[in-house]
């Protein structure tokens, strides 16, 4: 009977690792993918000669305007 619940917990063990490594990448991917996304932007408006506005939160870009007037 003990054999059976240090399996069945060794399992549950490893399915929320297995689970909590999946998320972090996840999480870590997207949040590389809006650095890389703000980046091309704010290069590409400095190239045009403006002042980029970025209003972000850690996951994705919220507001983005190219101001050309400066």
């Amino acid at each position: 009977m003990k054999i059976k619940q240090v399996k069945s917990k060794q399992g549950m063990a490893i399915t929320i690792s297995t689970f909590l490594v999946v998320v972090g990448f996840l999480l870590i991917s997207q949040m590389y993918f809006t650095y890389s996304e703000n980046r091309a932007m704010s290069t590409g408006c400095y190239d045009k000669g403006g002042l980029p506005i970025v209003e972000k939160t850690r996951f994705t870009i919220v507001y983005f305007d190219c101001d050309l007037d400066s």
